[in-house]
């Protein structure tokens, strides 16, 4: 056995942290899901009430289990704002927690932006970036976490002999600081001396986190004598041991890195991260970002007409299927719990959120499919041999648009490309021209859309005027090393305009040209949670802004009226 380094100070301060270990169960029975999370937190709530020693209590840094509770304990709202405006229940940051190098980096940002909206309702948020079940260091998160006015990261990750406490440089230069979860989140029979001893020699600030899992695999009793022996652990190891939070030790963190800055620790360029998710779940997400919010965002900022299929003020539906989609996104709890989700109720869950983004996207390319000026195609002549087609690329890349195979012995036409998050019509001539052609073609085109794993959305359109051009992206980027991570509305149904966020993927500065379909008068430089900076952009007569972008800098603009 290694023998371990001296201590470096006589006496150190422990942070004692009780954290929710509930496991989010999905099955056929969602009522009853939550009843594991409903009998700890009556429990936590009483012992606020009754138990002067129990001081806080740490929902495992998401937010989504106050939903949860509140869905079957709706009249303790009052109760649950006054605690967490107290700061003695701790929600959020996460709305649900994950291991960050399993999803995507936009997923991240959703994550977070959710998860402190939804704290923010019953008070100020926990704004630590707890991540228990991170499995590396995402280079994106310094920046992200900074960006939402997170100053310190805990996490696991920590390679044996290094200090407790580090600063984190990402892939874009920002620091952080970042202390380690010596031996993660803990089962109460593990004892408070032995975990003090094995951490202390490594921990040059005086600080120590002991994290602890409260949930009812315990009886109520022990759980009590566990809290009754915190003075005992004082006494014996003559340190100062608290009923804290992780809020509190970042705190203390924070004032020790500026005043004595430990070593740098850069994270290691990682694969992408949508490479590691399950293909459903992968489906699932790029139904939301790229199939449904770019076109939803483009026809929103359109003039409204009677004859439109859409939904109006989307962003309370789309914000309700991310919501969906990160529940997905759940790693295992804090300890094995054989009330997992079942594979087939996931799937299921998928598969609904897949079918949900298809056709509310659907609904957003159908009006604007009618706004497309098919009169100008029609000048050129063929339509009365065949039908007119607006054809949608749901990428950020460029597409080529050929004839499906359902349909090549029905019509034909000319290859044709079509813009990232664009379309391009086209004039599809009859093989055969019959009625019967006709009815097979539309036929086959419901098919087509009907299949959730087709690249492309096909839409049949009459001869028309319209404010559209025959070809166009509702946002073109000049570079393709600047990766377009999302083309959305605002957060606010009140708010116009649409948000766009992107980064330069590559190690030099790039000169990039955003041009929208049309131009708008403002261009605002936002933060993630789509506050204004104060920075903006002029835009030029066609409504394009020339900026500058440094490598992995992500940056939010916020194009508006």
């Amino acid at each position: 056995m290694n023998s371990l380094p001296p201590l470096k100070r006589a006496s150190y301060i422990l942070h004692v942290v009780t954290v929710a270990g509930i496991a989010r169960h999905t099955s056929n029975t969602p009522s009853l899901d939550v009843l594991p999370l409903v009998r700890l937190l009556d429990e936590v709530l009483a012992l606020f009430d009754t138990e002067p020693r129990f001081q806080h209590f740490v929902l495992d840094g998401q937010s989504i289990f106050l939903e949860d509770y509140l869905s079957i304990r709706p009249e303790t709202f009052e109760r649950i704002e006054a605690l967490v405006q107290d700061g003695r229940l701790l929600v959020g940051p996460w709305y649900v927690q994950t291991d960050p190098i399993s999803v995507s980096v936009e997923s991240l940002i959703r994550n977070l932006m959710i998860g402190l909206r939804t704290a923010r309702v019953f008070g100020p948020p926990m704004r630590v970036a707890y991540m228990p079940y991170a499995s590396e260091l995402v280079p994106a998160l310094p920046q992200i976490f900074k960006d939402f006015g997170i100053e310190v990261a805990l996490a696991p990750n920590r390679i044996a002999g290094e200090p407790l406490e580090r600063i984190w440089e990402g892939d874009d230069g920002t620091r952080i600081p970042l202390a380690a979860l010596p031996d993660g989140v803990a089962t109460l029979d593990h004892s408070i001396v032995d975990r003090r001893s094995a951490a202390a020699p490594y921990s040059d600030s005086g600080h120590l986190l002991l994290l602890y899992v409260w949930d009812k695999s315990e009886s109520y009793q022990y759980r009590l004598n566990w809290l009754y022996s915190l003075p005992a652990a004082q006494r014996e190891l003559h340190d100062s041991v608290f009923h804290s939070h992780p809020a509190a030790y970042a705190k203390a963190i924070e004032a020790y890195v500026r005043a004595t800055p430990p070593p740098v620790i850069q994270s290691s360029p990682t694969p992408e991260a949508e490479l590691q998710q399950s293909l459903p779940t992968l489906r699932a997400e790029r139904a939301i970002r790229f199939q449904l919010e770019p076109f939803a965002a483009w026809i929103e900022n359109l003039p409204a007409r009677d004859e439109d299929r859409h939904l109006r003020h989307p962003q309370q539906m789309i914000q309700k299927l991310w919501r969906g989609y990160l529940e997905l996104l759940s790693p295992a709890p804090l300890q094995n719990h054989s009330d997992a989700t079942e594979p087939d109720i996931e799937e299921k869950k998928q598969l609904e959120l897949i079918r949900s983004a298809s056709e509310l996207a659907w609904r957003a390319q159908m009006s604007l499919a009618a706004r497309v000026n098919t009169a100008l195609l029609a000048a050129n002549g063929g339509t009365e041999q065949g039908i007119l087609l607006v054809v949608f690329n749901p990428n950020e890349h460029a597409a080529i648009v050929s004839v499906p195979d359902a349909l090549a012995h029905l019509i034909e036409f000319e290859t044709q490309e079509i813009p990232p998050f664009g379309y391009t019509s086209l004039v599809a001539l009859y093989v055969n021209p019959s009625a019967e052609a006709d009815q097979q073609v539309h036929a086959a085109l419901d098919l087509l859309r009907n299949d959730v794993d087709n690249a492309l959305a096909f839409h049949i359109e009459g001869i028309h005027d319209g404010e559209l051009r025959p070809s166009a992206s509702v946002m073109s980027v000049s570079e393709a090393g600047f990766h377009l991570s999302v083309i959305k509305l605002p957060e606010e149904a009140d708010r116009t305009g649409i948000i766009v966020r992107g980064w330069n993927v590559g190690e030099t500065p790039l000169w990039i040209v955003l041009t929208p379909w049309r131009t708008f008068s403002t261009v605002e430089v936002v933060t993630l949670d789509e506050s204004p900076t104060g920075g903006k952009l002029a835009p030029e007569p066609n409504g394009a802004v020339r900026f500058k972008a440094a490598p992995h800098r992500i940056l939010t603009f916020w194009f508006h009226d």
